[in-house]
């Protein structure tokens, strides 16, 4: 754990040749500093105006006491000492200053310069000291004593309470989940403040992504700009770069593979493509380019042309008229059309395939849920689209179920017939393959517009979640029980397909999130919608599903990590969720994972785990034949 001990003895002298440890009070970044004629205008750029650290150790009010106009006049000022690194430092933190030659050589005047900041924590994001008063208080009320704590060799920086209480700049905000990399033998690594950073590495045994293959040594070079912001807040704790969960990284590998790597798409149509120089269409219409005329050769002499003449004959063997057996054989009439067979079935089973056939069947694909593991037990009640606000009491006082809106109906009926025309009614239909343009729009049965984003990491889908619902209880994790499709095919299923129809009432879809099979996420609706998953558990439930469980549990690697990632997301959103499977609430496999288990595993206490109302359903808990996954490596998500 990074320490650090103050040596309250210590003389500082400021002679020349000698380094003496200063404290940074401002740094001078633009113009708008003040006095900044007297410091040096431009040439001021990156000065800093400190307080020597003796000083301070003597009385540690001055630092409170001591303006920038007296700093100056004092002369307690200091240039980068490097014309070409510069690394400028934040205010509270340590740097060495030396005096030696400055520019006014014929006085011989000195001039002082720092070097960057000292490694007093040892961390990337910060070093900066808080004053001696503020961690010595003895009425432990201040928040930074609590940041502080003493140990053994000195002081031991753990900031737990979003806040140090110390001024780092006029702008610069403290991240506490900024972590540094944890090192291997023989790294060499330059970290920036932010999460970015370059590692000139090699394969190495440990806790890294890059190592399952090649010989140790094998060098590698990670160039990361951000890390995860999934990461927690224990800002002192390493952590190792993540090809998945970083804002951006290149990778420059010799013998290694990443296996965990998920490709953001796999279209590799442009692979090997001829580039397509785009022109200036007005310069071309303007300065068109001028063609070079070559005059061409004569194909006769004079003498074979008069002769020809005479006998009335071609001038040249080119010429297309010569006789009527060479017409006749230069007829460019096209034949007529083959007679196309009629279509009597398609029996394709991918979805591009049959988007191409132009005809589907029930059996092609899943259009909902399979209702043996995963469906509803009983279908939604005319009462709960009442108590949700879909359907009116009539004028006899009944609710009235209505019949939606003409889109709906139109899509429904088509569906029915074919689903091709269905899916080509709907807004974002795929053009070819399982491509969609998303975002998809789907009519509901009573007018609600149900909008499917496009599949996303995690890290970029937790951005837009939108308002926080006050009446959220449940977070209840699904499967779909089906292939890994794209989460809009399930959807589509359940708005129009019978069984989804006659589950969900037509009107809306049943998650609020689909977690595809590279662990990219289908943000369906915001937390304040009620999505239709688990009868008794929607109004005040947040429903996600991950792709997948039809014949058991063959959840992806990246499946589990975007699942715990939701997990952990929601129960900081919500401190008092309580987190279920399916199995939980209804006689159903759904989600193939006991969560109990798996959120014990994870760390999560009493408050935030489900307990089953009935104790039928405990037999989801022990099913061998279902329950193949081993919980760590949900956990660890280092599934097959």
């Amino acid at each position: 754990m990074p320490t650090v001990t103050t040596n309250q003895n210590a003389n500082y002298k400021n002679n020349s040749g000698q380094f003496i440890p200063v404290k940074v009070v401002d740094v001078v970044l633009d113009l708008n500093f003040p006095d900044i004629d007297k410091i040096g205008g431009w040439d001021a750029l990156g000065t800093i105006l400190f307080i020597k650290v003796s000083d301070i150790v003597k009385d540690p009010k001055i630092e409170f006491n001591r303006g920038n106009a007296s700093i100056i006049n004092s002369n307690d000022i200091a240039k980068p000492l490097f014309a070409n690194t510069k690394y400028y430092p934040l205010k509270g933190e340590i740097v060495l200053v030396h005096s030696t030659l400055g520019r006014d050589i014929i006085n011989d005047d000195k001039e002082n310069y720092y070097i960057p900041n000292i490694n007093i924590w040892n961390h990337p994001h910060h070093n900066a000291l808080p004053n001696p008063d503020l961690y010595s208080d003895a009425s432990n009320t201040n928040k930074t004593q609590k940041d502080y704590v003493n140990a053994v060799g000195g002081l031991v920086r753990q900031v737990q309470d979003l806040d140090s209480e110390i001024e780092l700049g006029n702008y610069f905000q403290e991240q506490l989940n900024t972590k540094p990399l944890l090192p291997f033998e023989g790294d060499h690594i330059v970290e920036g403040r932010f999460g970015n950073s370059i590692r000139f590495g090699a394969t190495a045994p440990g806790p890294n992504d890059w190592s399952t293959t090649g010989q140790t040594g094998d060098p590698i070079t990670i160039i990361r700009n951000g890390q995860s912001d999934e990461l927690d807040s224990k800002g002192w704790e390493p952590t190792v770069e993540d090809v998945n969960r970083d804002l951006s990284s290149i990778y420059l590998t010799s013998t290694q593979k990443l296996d965990k790597f998920v490709p953001a798409s796999l279209n590799w149509q442009s692979w090997g493509a001829e580039p397509t120089v785009i022109e200036d269409p007005i310069e071309a219409l303007s300065s068109p380019p001028a063609q070079e005329y070559t005059e061409p050769e004569p194909t006769t002499n004079e003498e074979e042309a008069t002769n020809a003449l005479i006998a009335g004959l071609p001038t040249s063997s080119a010429d297309p008229i010569t006789n009527e057996e060479e017409i006749e054989s230069q007829d460019n009439t096209p034949p007529p059309p083959t007679p196309v067979e009629e279509e009597t079935g398609d029996e394709l089973s991918l979805y591009d395939e049959l988007l191409a056939s132009g005809d589907f069947d029930e059996e092609d694909f899943e259009s909902f849920e399979n209702p043996v593991i995963s469906g509803q037990d009983v279908a939604v009640s005319q009462l709960e689209r009442l108590e949700e606000g879909e359907i009116d009491l009539g004028s006899s006082g009944e609710p009235s179920d209505s019949t939606g809106n003409a889109d709906w109906q139109k899509i429904r009926a088509q569906w029915k017939v074919k689903k091709q025309t269905a899916y080509n009614t709907v807004n974002g239909a795929p053009q070819r393959g399982d491509t969609w343009n998303y975002p998809v729009k789907i009519p509901g049965k009573t007018g609600i517009i149900t909008t499917v984003q496009a599949p996303a990491p995690w890290s970029t889908v937790k951005q837009n979640l939108g308002p926080i619902a006050s009446n959220k209880k449940y977070l209840v994790v699904h499967c779909t029980a089906g292939s890994f499709k794209p989460p809009v095919e399930s959807i589509l299923g359940q708005m129009f397909g019978d069984r989804g129809v006659k589950a969900l009432g037509g009107s809306r879809g049943g998650y609020h999130i689909m977690i595809t099979k590279n662990g990219h996420c289908c943000k369906i609706y915001d937390d304040t919608f009620t999505a239709y998953g688990a009868k008794g558990y929607n109004g005040n439930g947040i429903q996600i599903n991950w792709m997948g469980g039809a014949r058991g549990f063959n959840m992806t690697s990246a499946q589990a990590k975007t699942l715990v990632d939701i997990i952990k997301t929601y129960v900081a959103r919500y401190p008092n969720i309580q987190v279920a499977g399916h199995n939980q609430v209804a006689n159903k496999p759904c989600p193939r994972i006991w969560m109990p288990r798996l959120m014990t595993n994870l760390g999560f206490g009493s408050k935030n785990i489900f307990k089953t109302k009935k104790t039928n359903l405990e037999k989801y808990a022990n099913d061998s034949d279902v329950y193949q996954g081993d919980y760590n490596n949900i956990k660890n998500a280092r599934l097959a």
